[in-house]
């Protein structure tokens, strides 16, 4: 019986180490004593249809439409990349907020392939994990891989909106912003 108790905890052990090694190999170099370095881009996102019609208005943007849409792009050619992705909602202070999965919370992007996540994708996160949205909300999209120079964008849209009439305008404003990697602090 004793015997018995040892093999399965060796196979136990044996287990957690194996999926610990294919774990660290699947972000980069597995390496002795030192873990693979980890890279976190944090892009900054704004999604609403502000109809108040006053500024400052409680939301901290004039009236209008506000978009974000982040595109990711794996720039290695022949490696397939994992990423993580989380939404971190920005509510007013003093309040906070914890990190929540957006979408499946993991991305497997393969070469020279590319994705993008968008309001609405992160609107549906956040309504999922019980966060009220109403009017505009804000935060940031979190995204950890192996690689320094993934390719992350994020493109910030803004329309005229006329709280009278209720009608959209066209956008008048655009703005086109690379997001760099910072190495993941433990």
């Amino acid at each position: 019986m004793r015997k018995m108790k040892k093999v399965r905890m060796v196979s136990l052990l044996s287990a957690v180490i194996i999926s610990s090694a294919m774990l660290l190999t699947s972000f980069g170099r597995l390496t002795v004593g030192q873990p693979a370095p980890l890279y976190i881009y944090s892009a900054k996102f704004v999604c609403s249809q502000n109809k108040e019609p006053v500024h400052p208005s409680y939301y901290g943007v004039v009236p209008g439409v506000y978009e974000t849409d982040i595109n990711v792009q794996n720039p290695r050619y022949g490696t397939t990349l994992t990423i993580y992705k989380r939404v971190v909602w920005a509510p007013e202070e003093p309040n906070s907020s914890i990190p929540v999965l957006l979408g499946t919370g993991v991305q497997v992007l393969p070469p020279l392939a590319a994705f993008r996540i968008d309001c609405k994708e992160i609107i549906a996160s956040l309504i999922a994990a019980g966060i009220p949205v109403m009017g505009t909300v804000m935060g940031f999209v979190i995204l950890i891989t192996s690689i320094p120079d993934l390719n992350v964008v994020a493109v910030y849209t803004a329309a005229y909106f006329d709280p009278v009439t209720g009608i959209v305008g066209q956008v008048m404003s655009i703005e086109v912003e690379r997001v760099p990697s910072t190495t993941l602090a433990p």
